[in-house]
C-alpha cells in the first residue's frame, strides 16, 4: 500500500499517515512492518516463534489451499484447521483464515460428511444378556 496523503499535527508532533480507509499513526506502522522481512525479492512475515513465513499473492494462495483440500494431502479440512496447516507449510497472506473457511464453505463434499453437530442424538440400544459371563472361562483350583 502507498500512502495517499501525510498529515502532521503540530500538538502531538506525530505523523498521521493515510493508507485507502484506514488512518495509522507513523508510530503503529513501524510497528507493523517489524513483523515482516525483505529477502531478495520475497517478503516473509515472522511468526511469534521467529519461523519466516513466505507472502504469496492471490493467485499462488488459490493454488495452494486448493492443493492443501483436495490434492496431495487430500485433508477436507473445516477452514480454520487448513489455515493452519498452511502455516505448518510456510507460506502467509493476509486473509488467510477467512479465505479457507469461505473455500471450505463452498465445497460439497465438506458440506455433505462434515460433523453433524447440531443434528439431534440417536436412541441407544440396550443388549442384555441372559448369562451376562457365560462366555468366561473360569478353572478353580485348589
Amino acid at each position: 500500500m502507498r500512502p495517499r496523503l501525510i498529515v502532521t499535527i503540530s500538538k502531538k508532533k506525530k505523523r498521521m499517515i493515510i493508507c485507502g480507509t484506514m488512518i495509522y499513526c507513523d508510530m503503529t506502522l513501524r510497528r507493523l512492518a517489524s513483523d515482516y522481512v525483505l529477502n531478495g525479492e520475497i517478503l516473509y512475515k515472522r511468526r511469534k516463534d521467529q519461523v519466516l513465513l513466505r507472502c504469496v499473492d492471490v493467485v499462488e494462495a488459490k493454488k495452494i489451499w486448493e492443493e492443501v483440500h483436495e490434492g496431495v494431502c487430500r485433508t477436507y479440512a473445516n477452514g480454520f484447521t487448513m489455515a493452519r496447516q498452511i502455516m505448518r507449510f510456510r507460506y502467509y497472506w493476509s486473509t488467510m483464515e477467512g479465505d479457507c473457511i469461505s473455500y471450505a464453505m463452498k465445497f460439497h463434499k465438506c458440506q455433505i460428511y462434515g460433523d453433524k453437530i447440531h443434528v439431534p442424538p440417536s436412541p441407544l440400544h440396550v443388549m442384555t444378556s441372559l448369562w451376562p459371563f457365560s462366555m468366561w472361562g473360569m478353572d478353580v483350583i485348589g
